[in-house]
Order: structure tokens, then sequence, then C-alpha cells
């Protein structure tokens, strides 16, 4: 029998208690007198629930997973965690034979007879992950509750595996049994901060691990990605080399040998580069004009499902090379981004695709074989006698910028000749991650009304473009006026007023909001006391902790510009402003200015991060940076009536 070697890894990276169960009713097992009794455990006294028993089973010779959970509730709290998603990949993936139940602390027994419900999680580029949800009935704290399914996915695919150990909850036992395919590939397991670097065990044609007493996966804020941090292990199938220089030149010469033998050199892609670029006057105008009309076509890599399913209606024809996707007006990401190089090629540029690892999951081991690691393509021109580096498979993503997670990172750039050669791509600047918010206010009383507008650009444009793109007018609404309401106390209301540029992608995103800011300052009598720094006084600092277990992680370089003016009450006169603060550690830095403008005063505040990586070691230095920041944001202005 012969399989498809896909690496699928999407699941398992989202929810590490999303995989089958033993799908039997004999693993249903009554609760002990111990377990009855049960108060608290020793690992994590105070937690709201544990997990009590944790297996899972895979069987990759029948395509075939399976999962049992049994856990404690022990307070109020924890009866969320009988709310239960089990995902799914819709046409790739199947969730069966699920089956849940409640055990009281008085022994008896409320089987689930309820509803099931699909429920879209995540869409990451062509990936689109649902989840069957249910809730397991009558749960009270001193219950335990268990429920077991399976996953099932087609025989024709092999499927290399993430089993994430770690959960919100502490895990008293885990147990991980599994039976690798073995034809004609083989596989190999890597650890990953499990205790004792603990792999499982060959025994007989499968192998078994067992773990106890897991602790609850701390997320702390600006931390590397979840599944970088927690434990885990990694099934990998692999054929031929697997020393790791070895098996990466392989892999350069054959993405080299797939890549350019889609782009080819065609004939209508020249007819067609001619025709696009007809009247540009510089070597820029041409690459924009290329990289405008890529951006164009339809990308069926992020259609939402409502587009996937009439595209299964409609039959698209596959794309066998960049002619085709042109003349199609579509293909998936890959695909688009390899037009773009052979149009610029065609045009007189010097391109290349460049096959990198995204950092947004888990980050790029070269001392691992697993040619999935680089998992995206985008595109580097020599533009002017310099490497420019463009990301076309992403839609809105700006000229010359790459979404996040495709900067600062490896990949290698693809030649016909010489296969791969590692490079790195640069990481954004704060400028192309820019947040203006600008507040016109005046004071009605004690509250704080007039408009908030708020102007993203780069990345943040970029972010807020792809997570609405699917979105009506109504939902994209609901959405943002959430959003930046969040930056202000209880109490307040924010309505959307204009929004500009959200389909747009070198623009800035331009949203105008009518606010009224309560509980912000103090009104009594003849005095008003107002902190002005509006965006960032209801903010928790995420660095309050004295103590820090991960580095601190930015997805990318940032700024923040604020501009807040407020208008002089009537009768009010200035009586203090705080001082100006100016704090530049190069990597990080904040000011802060205030300044008189007509009957006026305005604030100006700005907060750049240029790093994405500060070590454990510096957090000292980053939250006393971070608690200087808010005492600088919690600081208000006076204001005095005159006297009548």
């Amino acid at each position: 029998m012969r399989r498809t070697a896909a690496l699928l890894l999407v699941l398992s990276a989202i929810a590490p208690a999303a995989f089958g169960a033993w799908g039997r009713t004999e693993y249903f097992h009554d609760a002990t007198p111990e377990e009855r009794a049960m108060k608290s455990v020793a690992i994590a006294p105070g937690a709201p629930a544990a997990i009590l028993e944790w297996t899972q089973h895979q069987d990759d010779v029948s395509s075939t997973m399976t999962e049992y959970t049994r856990m404690k509730i022990f307070g109020e709290e924890g009866k969320k965690y009988a709310d239960i998603e089990l995902m799914y990949v819709p046409r790739f993936t199947a969730v069966s034979g699920i089956k849940a139940r409640t055990i009281h602390a008085d022994g008896s027994i409320v089987e689930f007879n309820g509803k099931m419900y699909d429920k879209l999680i995540v869409r990451a580029g062509g990936a689109r992950v649902m989840a069957k949800t249910f809730s397991i009935p009558d749960v009270q704290p001193g219950s335990i509750v268990e429920y077991v399914y399976t996953r099932t996915w087609p025989l024709s695919y092999l499927s290399s595996t993430r089993w994430t150990v770690q959960r919100e909850l502490p895990v008293l036992k885990y147990n991980l049994w599994v039976k690798p395919y073995a034809e004609q590939v083989g596989s190999f397991f890597i650890s990953h901060s499990t205790p004792n670097n603990t792999v499982p065990k060959q025994n007989g044609d499968h192998f078994e691990m067992t773990l106890e007493n897991l602790p609850a996966f701390d997320k702390e804020p600006f931390a590397l990605p979840d599944t970088q941090l927690k434990a885990r292990v990694d099934l990998y199938y692999t054929t031929g080399k697997t020393d790791p220089d070895e098996f990466w030149k392989q892999e350069g010469k054959d993405w080299a040998k797939t890549i350019e033998d889609f782009i080819g050199d065609r004939s209508g892609i020249k007819k067609a580069a001619l025709a696009i670029t007809s009247g540009a006057t510089t070597p820029e105008e041409k690459l924009r004009r290329i990289y405008a009309k890529v951006q164009t076509l339809r990308n069926l890599s992020f259609d939402d499902e409502k587009t996937e399913q009439e595209s299964s209606r409609e039959k698209l024809r596959d794309n066998r090379h960049i002619e085709d996707v042109l003349d199609n007006g579509y293909g998936y990401r890959s695909q688009i981004a390899r037009l773009f190089v052979g149009l610029a090629r065609a045009a007189g540029f010097d391109a290349s695709v460049l096959r990198v690892a995204t950092r947004d999951d888990v980050f790029f081991a070269k001392q691992y074989p697993v040619g999935d690691q680089l998992d995206a393509e985008v595109v580097v021109v020599n533009l002017d006698g310099k490497p420019r580096y463009f990301d076309p498979g992403t839609p809105f993503a700006p000229f010359g910028l790459l979404s996040w997670e495709k900067t600062d990172t490896q990949g290698l750039q693809i030649a016909r000749k010489t296969g791969g050669t590692w490079t790195g791509t640069p990481l954004s600047t704060p400028a192309e991650g820019l947040t203006k918010r600008q507040a016109n206010l005046s004071l009605d009383g004690d509250v704080l009304k007039g408009k908030v507008t708020m102007t993203w650009s780069g990345q943040t444009a970029l972010e807020r473009r792809l997570e609405h793109q699917h979105d009506d007018e109504a939902a994209t609404k609901k959405a943002l006026e959430e959003e930046t309401k969040a930056f202000f106390p209880d109490g307040s209301t924010v309505k959307l007023a204009k929004l500009e540029g959200i389909k747009g992608a070198d623009e800035p995103l331009v949203a105008t909001f009518d606010v009224e800011l309560a509980n912000l300052g103090t009104v009594t009598g003849s005095r008003a006391m107002l902190p002005l720094s509006v965006f960032a006084v209801s903010r928790k600092n995420p660095f309050a902790s004295e103590q820090r277990k991960s580095h601190v992680y930015f997805s990318y370089p940032y700024q923040y510009e604020d501009e807040v003016t407020l208008k002089m009450p009537a009768g009010y006169g200035v009586e203090s402003v705080p001082a100006n603060t100016d704090i530049n550690l190069g990597a990080i830095a904040y000011s802060n200015q205030w300044s008189t403008v007509g009957d006026a005063l305005r604030f100006s505040r700005r907060m750049t991060v240029s790093t994405v990586f500060v070590d454990v070691q510096k957090y000292s230095v980053v939250r006393n940076f971070y608690s200087k920041v808010n005492t600088s944001d919690q600081e208000a202005i006076v204001l005095r009536k005159a006297a009548q």
C-alpha cells in the first residue's frame, strides 16, 4: 500500500485535547473512594479542576486516533471545563463515537444525550479547523466528568503528529500509545520539554509513554508561541537521507524542480508582463504593477467556507503552471507567489522563491530533517541593486512587506541549478507596525465626549484586514468597536462612525468612532483631575509580575503614536500638568509631551518596540521600564474653575 506523505500538524498544534478517544465504553470506570473524596491536587493547590487520566491511542496503520479524558471538578470555576470542543478539518478528518458522562460525588451517573454543534475555530491560510462542541450535563463541584471519541482520516494520507501534553489544567497521569506506519518510510520522535526529555519507547510493533504530575501551562503575556513552550512530543515520518546537511540539500533540489517547473519560461507570461508594465517609467513602478495584478487574483488558500463550497460545485480547473494561474484567475498562495516570480522575470527582474519557516506556532530547527518546517513561500526580487522581499500569496499584504510570521526567519532561496541557498528574511520596522490613536474630546459633566480615530498601517492593518476579510459590514463594525472599547474604562461607549481602507493594502486602515469615556477622572467642586493618556490609563501592566518563566516575545516591532486633545471646559484654567517623560532603552522606548494649543490641552504619547525577543534574564529591565510607563500613563492634569 502506497501513501502520500502529508505532514499535517494543524489540529494538534491548536488543541492538545482535540484528538479521538478509545471510543469503547469499557474505558469509562466508576469513581474510586479516593477520587470522590479529592478536594484538590498537590501539584496545583487551588486549581479549579484537574485531569485525573488522559490517554491517547494512535494507530497510523488504520489512520485512527483515540482519546479518553477523565477530569475532577473542584470549584464553580472548574465547571467550564465540561464544555468540550473536539477539533477536525472538514473533508479530511472525521470525529465519531463521542460519549460523555458525569459522575456525581454520591456515585450517581448522568449520561450525555444532548446536542452537538459545529463551530469554526480558526482559519490559517488554507487550513480551516472546525470543532464538534457539546456540554457534559449536570456538572457540579465534586463531580468527575469523562469523555471519549475517535478521530479518523483517509488511509491514503500519512500524517505526522504533534502531541501537546501540557494543558490549562494539571494532568496527574498521561498515557500515549502509538503504532507508526512502517512501509517505505522511517519515523522518529522528538521530545520538547517533557520531564527528563521522555520519548515513547518501543514495545513490539508500537511505542508507549507515560508521564505523571504534569503542571498546568502557565500562559504569560508576550511570551513565545504556546506550542513552542508547552511540553510536547512530535512524530515525524521521513524518506531518504536524515543527516541534516544532506537532507536539506536534497530538499532544496526537490523544491527547485517542483517550483521552477511550475514557473517555467512561457510565452504567454512574457506577453502578459509586457502588457502589465506598459507605460511604467521606473523598475519599481513596473514591479508595483505586477504585484498589484497578482494580488487581484482569487486566493484559494483564503477562501471562506461559502466560497469553498461554491468552488466545489464549480469544479475549478487545476493549475499546472503559472500561465494557468493567470488565465484561470485563481490559485493557492504558493501558486500566486510563483506567478509573481514568473511575471517579474519576464519583465527583466532577477526574482526567486524563498521557502521559509513561519514563526507563529513553533520555531524552525535546522537540525531536524523535517521539510514541512519550511511551510510558506515569499519572493525575493533584486530591485535597484538590493534584495526586496514580497508576500504576494497573502491577501492585502502591502508592496514590500512580509506578513509578520514570515519575517526574521530562515529559509531556502530556490534556484534550479543550485537547489536552495540558506538565507533569512528581514525583520519589519516599528514604522511598519504603526498604530496612530487620536482623540478630540471635551468634558461634559464627568464624562469625556468626542471622536476617536484609529489608524493602522503595515502589519497592524494587514492583521485586521485578514481577520475581517470574510466578515460582513455589521460583524466588522462590532469587532472594531469592541477592540477600541477595550482601551477605555468600563461604562464607556464606542460607536463606529466611518471606516476606510478595509479592502486596501498599501494605504492605512482608518476607523473613526464617536465616544463617551466614563470613569476616567475625578470632577469635584471647582477641580477636575483627568489623565489624558486615555488609550493606556485603563490597560494593565503586562509585566507587573515580579517573576517570569519565559522569554519576552513580541510578534513584530511596533509603534503607538497617541495624540489626545482636550478642549478646555468653560470657566476652567490649568492648575498643573505632569512633567514630560522620556525613557529610551534602545530596543524599547517611551515618551510623552504636554502642550497648549489655543483653548485646548494636547497630550502626545509614543511607545516604540524595536525588537521581537528579550531574554528572560533581562526581564527586570523590561519590568522596570513598563512600571515607569504605567506610572506616567496614570498621571493626570489638574484643572481649576476660575473664581466667580
